[in-house]
């Protein structure tokens, strides 16, 4: 597969990472819980979010966690308006969960890390904006965004056998292009553009060509979007939906992670993925009489010439650790299917971290005088793409702000 390019492809990125979080039994990680208004008497009871009590118990984390990275000189805060920090965010659809009697893997000194079967992470990745812009979708063209659907739909099959089992025939990271019946809750999802899903379900009898033909037919940006049915499905493992929006195509497929080589393992993935899919040297064509879906040898070839279309450096990503994930479904948890419903009923909404800040106002509550031991609390925590480097005080939000100021004195 040829690579040539005169200069790196230029692209953006953003994560979010889904997790539970227990604090450590530290001074310092008690001590700034407390400032926030943590409440350590306060027991997490498995699928009850809405008490109030705990609802203060989660924002005293979520600041805490803030406060923490402020002291480490890492950019933080509770919203901004730039998405070029890390922000700290509730996650709704997670649940909470009674002290689990071992079995966490610490990721760092402050903190254990716990994910559920509800914990994912999403990649958010856009065409780098000209100097002055933001992420408004102007940066993507017809033909990159028909490239990167043909590739979603050849490589569709690979990138399912690189995910664990839990994330293989997910509900809210189900195959663009095939219909999926969650085994926990009996609902089927599928495509909305059914011509699309049926040349895609022929291709082992009829090849690729109906399958880029249909691609081929809408001739501007929208049309791509709305008549292949993309901009409607946002619980997809390549989620267009996302362009019409915010400017980003999110990879929704990826695993929860407890590391930073794993959270760089998915991102650079899907950052290669697409940078793959622009290539103007990628000959689709070549799949248009092909009877089969791509195996995850081409997957890897894909992958490595996006990272070499990148200029990426050795050790970024080894395209050969993309093997198939042989792994065994984990059993449902007790509360696997409300924590399904309640991420099905935000199918079409905003994600927590691509609405747009608005008048947000919060205070720190007085200190509580007990230790927090054995507590686990939804959190997500993100870093969107940002077309600027400058952060300026104005685009916090006050509660960041208060953080800020606090942290100085």
């Amino acid at each position: 597969m040829a690579t040539t390019s005169s200069t790196p492809q230029k692209l953006t990125f953003g994560i979010e990472i889904e997790l539970l979080l227990k604090p450590r039994d530290r001074d310092y990680v008690s001590n700034i819980l407390r400032e926030h208004g943590f409440q350590p008497a306060i027991q997490p009871t498995s699928g009850d979010t809405n008490d109030a009590a705990k609802t203060k118990n989660r924002d005293a984390i979520r600041k805490g966690v803030v406060q923490m990275l402020l002291d480490s000189d890492i950019e933080a805060g509770l919203k901004s308006a730039l998405f070029d920090i890390w922000t700290a965010k509730e996650e709704g659809s997670l649940t909470e969960v009674a002290d689990p009697q071992g079995g966490d893997t610490t990721l760092n000194e402050n903190y254990h890390i716990l994910l559920t079967k509800g914990c994912s992470m999403h990649v958010h990745v856009a065409p780098k904006p000209r100097t002055g812009e933001t992420h408004s979708g102007s940066q993507w063209t017809v033909g990159g965004l028909r490239n990167l659907v043909r590739a979603t739909g050849i490589f569709d099959e690979a990138i399912m056998k690189i995910m664990p089992a839990d994330r293989k025939h997910n509900i809210w990271a189900r195959s663009n292009f095939r219909r999926l019946t969650d085994p926990t809750t009996n609902i089927m999802k599928g495509p909305s553009n059914e011509k699309l899903r049926d040349a895609f379900e022929k291709v082992s009898s009829k090849g690729w060509k109906p399958f880029f033909d249909i691609i081929d037919q809408p001739k501007s940006k929208l049309t791509v979007l709305n008549e292949l049915g993309l901009a409607e499905e946002r619980q997809v493992s390549m989620n267009f939906a996302s362009i019409a929006m915010y400017g980003t195509v999110e990879f929704r497929r990826p695993p929860g992670v407890k590391s930073s080589a794993e959270a760089q393992k998915w991102a650079a993935f899907a950052v290669a993925f697409v940078s793959a899919s622009f290539n103007p040297y990628w000959d689709y064509r070549s799949w248009a009489n092909v009877k089969r879906y791509a195996t995850v040898e081409e997957l890897q070839s894909f992958i490595s010439s996006g990272i070499q279309l990148l200029g990426w450096p050795q050790g970024v990503l080894d395209p050969k650790t993309l093997v198939e994930n042989t792994s065994s479904r984990q059993p449902p948890e007790y509360h696997h299917a409300e924590e399904i419903m309640r991420k099905l009923a935000k199918a079409n909404k905003e994600s927590a971290f691509e609405q747009k800040p608005s008048g947000y106002t919060t205070h720190v509550e007085h200190p509580a005088r007990n230790a927090n031991k054995g507590r686990i609390y939804p959190l997500k925590r993100q870093l969107q793409p940002s077309a600027q480097k400058k952060r300026a005080k104005d685009h916090l939000d006050p509660a960041t702000q208060a953080l800020k100021r606090q942290r100085k004195t």
